[in-house]
């Protein structure tokens, strides 16, 4: 008994602020939630126990069908402008996605891009346009920096915890400073349809052969009270 009930208890404990939250009576949602100790445990001849387990919870329940990943991806995306937000009229449709939910949700973006010449990564960008049904706009547009002599062109942009990064070795490295951001604020997705567009940009002349490619993947997270 002693034993089970100590595992019961490390595991109660075992997390480290908010942690995920299920349970079997709405199973299409999750919550962020973390243990309150309510003292020990009621021993019963060292057969059973009882105890009332309490958790305190942030008000969101978390659709796990916002954790299902839309996968969005360029190819042969270019122009020689060298404004990273213009022309939008050349930039390539990609993809819609819709919130069910009355509540604007923070989405994670994933990206990994790529140009066959590395040469002209240091005039590279990618750019990204959400628009909401109502026409609401907002942009996210990325420069390559340096890390380590290298230019960083994978990461994510997490509008949740309002950072960008990537992940190299294991360790978390932050690239906020290449990112910039319209009118200095984080996308979300509203209520209804967005359409997203993206442009891989460069502004140097595009080499006979050689194929710009990128891949985005967009984590929706959507959320209801």
């Amino acid at each position: 008994f002693s034993e089970n009930a100590s595992k019961i208890a490390r595991w109660l404990h075992s997390a480290n602020g908010y942690a995920r939250l299920e349970d079997s009576y709405d199973p299409e949602v999750f919550r962020m939630a973390y243990y309150r100790d309510e003292g020990e445990m009621d021993n019963a001849y060292d057969q059973a126990t009882a105890f009332q387990a309490v958790f305190s919870c942030k008000p969101q329940k978390y659709l796990k069908s916002g954790e299902e990943e839309l996968t969005l991806s360029l190819a042969n995306s270019h122009t020689s402008s060298n404004d990273p937000t213009i022309p939008w009229e050349d930039a390539v449709y990609i993809g819609e996605i819709n919130n069910p939910t009355d509540f604007e949700s923070n989405p994670k973006i994933d990206f990994n891009f790529g140009f066959g010449s590395t040469a002209f990564i240091d005039v590279m960008y990618l750019a990204i346009r959400l628009i909401a049904e109502d026409g609401t706009e907002q942009r996210i547009v990325y420069k390559p920096i340096k890390i380590n002599n290298e230019y960083v062109t994978s990461g994510t942009i997490d509008t949740e915890l309002m950072d960008c990064y990537t992940i190299q070795n294991g360790v978390i490295k932050y690239i906020n400073q290449g990112v910039s951001l319209l009118n200095s604020k984080f996308p979300t997705l509203k209520h209804g349809k967005t359409t997203i567009k993206a442009l891989l940009n460069h502004a140097a002349s595009h080499p006979v052969g050689e194929t710009c490619t990128c891949s985005l993947k967009l984590t929706p997270r959507w959320w209801k009270l």
